[in-house]
């Protein structure tokens, strides 16, 4: 009876096992299952970056979060819930780029040596073939360059480049977690109003701040360092100075 006992008990610690594997294995799609267009604008107000998407079987759906663990979904799912959205989540693999494999090597044929060929007069390298083996000691002719009339056209009144229009980035969500939480924090270090204005228009809750590092920019914070890092990537990819810290 005791060792039926104990196999039940170990069956179960497997069974849970396999689960925390999984639940951090994947990753987390909170959604919305039917919407209409006026609660399409309520839901905004709490997640900015929602937007319409397609499930493997074919369902419409507001997608309003995508996260790497399972609590922070239910976190999310928990407060559309007290907003009056009834909020799902489904369990998504990873984005994982793919790398097309690399072709076959070529193989290299071995270049013949040549054959060795005897010079008349020894302090002279030996000829080669089908070059004449006759040294020329005459002046060399003097080669003539012709140099253009006009002057070059001055770089000022060359026509101005045209500008190159920003790459639209998708808005960043204002997660809604207890401050105590949050402890990576994606952060730009300067006090320039100018890129602060251009961080707001991805994400609109960042602040100055500082610390004895000095002054810096909070982008936004995360409770896991793998979201944070995420955002610091977009954050780079528009051209700043962005980086994790941990407090």
């Amino acid at each position: 009876m005791l060792r039926r006992f104990s196999l039940v008990a170990l069956g179960s610690a497997f069974s849970s096992m396999l689960w925390s594997v999984s639940a951090y294995a994947n990753q987390f799609i909170v959604y919305l299952p039917s919407v209409t267009t006026t609660q399409t604008a309520q839901v905004k107000t709490i997640a900015p970056d929602a937007f319409y998407t397609q499930l493997e079987s074919g369902q419409r759906v507001l997608q309003v979060g995508r996260y790497n663990n399972l609590p922070l979904a239910q976190k999310r799912v928990q407060e559309f819930r007290q907003a009056g959205f009834a909020a799902e989540i489904r369990s998504v693999a990873p984005k994982v780029s793919s790398v097309p494999p690399l072709p076959p090597p070529i193989p290299v044929q071995p270049y013949p040596a040549p054959a060795p060929v005897s010079s008349p007069n020894p302090s002279l390298p030996p000829a080669l073939p089908g070059v004449p083996s006759a040294v020329d000691t005459s002046a060399p002719t003097p080669i003539e360059v012709s140099r253009p009339t006009t002057a070059p056209q001055p770089i000022s009144s060359l026509p101005p480049a045209p500008p190159v229009a920003p790459v639209p980035v998708p808005a960043v969500p204002a997660e809604t977690i207890p401050q105590e939480e949050l402890r990576y924090f994606v952060i730009i270090p300067t006090t320039s109003n100018s890129i602060m204005q251009r961080v707001r228009a991805i994400a609109p809750t960042a602040k100055f701040k500082s610390s004895n590092r000095g002054p810096y920019i909070e982008v936004q914070g995360y409770p896991d360092r793998a979201s944070a890092e995420t955002m610091s990537a977009t954050m780079r990819g528009q051209g700043f100075d962005a980086r994790v810290a941990y407090f």
